[in-house]
């Protein structure tokens, strides 16, 4: 069978993980149609949707050969996960992928975001419940490689903590490594894009007070509130803008001052 090649690296560039898993699916599409082989630019089109980089020069994406057999088997597995996974994409059938009129009709349908920062935004219904398929699974396994790794900083010695860092309860949070927990301090400190100017990175790193293993009570309520009542806890922390009303609430705002 000849083969044509149907590389989607040369539009990658720059492309959001939508657009990529749209280029792709574009690409099975052509090679469904034409009945020809082609190569497409990706991680892996195994699974339940396609899986690439934005980046089509990373080290795990290459060129994979798709027949005409592979992109129809391809297709069909990512509509019944749109299915599977989304009530918007309820009118969708893996048949679809058979016929020029049904994969248009799936390239067609459209779904309006409704909540978030997208909120409004039009786009493609079968990429959209891909792209939410994929970015819940990337979720999860970072999640996995989370727990993982403070499991073994715990072994090694402690898990890291960042002064000031903590969660929605005013518990500090983990790190697995001094390196992180610096980075979240300085994240906490100076902002999202706190290693901005480049020259000031390294400074900040510097500053970042971390330490391994749990603060303790007098390093929480540092700024001179150890051993007072929680009435005055809770007093000197609205004395500096804290709307807290609980000892808990008012630890948790003067740690995210220190």
């Amino acid at each position: 069978m000849e083969e044509s090649r149907m590389s989607n690296n040369t539009s990658n560039d720059a492309k959001t993980m939508t657009e990529c898993i749209l280029a792709l699916i574009d690409g099975l599409v052509a090679i469904a149609l034409s009945g020809k082989g082609g190569t497409l630019r990706a991680m892996s089109l195994k699974g339940g949707y396609p899986d690439t980089r934005t980046d089509p020069e990373s080290d795990d994406v290459g060129d994979i050969k798709v027949s005409k057999s592979k992109a129809n088997k391809y297709l069909k597995t990512y509509v019944q996960t749109a299915i599977d996974s989304a009530s918007f994409c309820s009118d969708m059938h893996p048949d679809m992928v058979d016929t020029p009129a049904g994969l248009r009709h799936l390239r067609e349908m459209t779904y309006t975001i409704q909540s978030g920062k997208n909120k409004g935004t039009v786009v493609n219904a079968w990429v959209y419940a891909l792209l939410r398929v994929r970015r819940a699974d990337k979720r999860a396994e970072r999640a996995e490689r989370r727990v993982t790794a403070l499991a073994k900083a715990e072994a090694n010695g402690g898990q890291w903590f960042a002064e000031g860092v903590t969660d929605k309860e005013g518990a500090h949070v983990p790190y697995p490594s001094e390196k992180k927990a610096q980075k979240a301090w300085c994240r906490a400190h100076f902002g999202g894009e706190w290693y901005e100017p480049k020259s000031e990175k390294a400074n900040r790193l510097a500053q970042a007070v971390v330490k391994q293993g749990m603060f303790t009570e007098a390093e929480l309520a540092r700024s001179g509130t150890a051993g007072t009542s929680d009435e005055e806890i809770i007093a000197y922390a609205q004395s500096l803008g804290s709307r807290a009303t609980t000892i808990k609430g008012a630890k948790a705002f003067l740690a995210r001052q220190s």
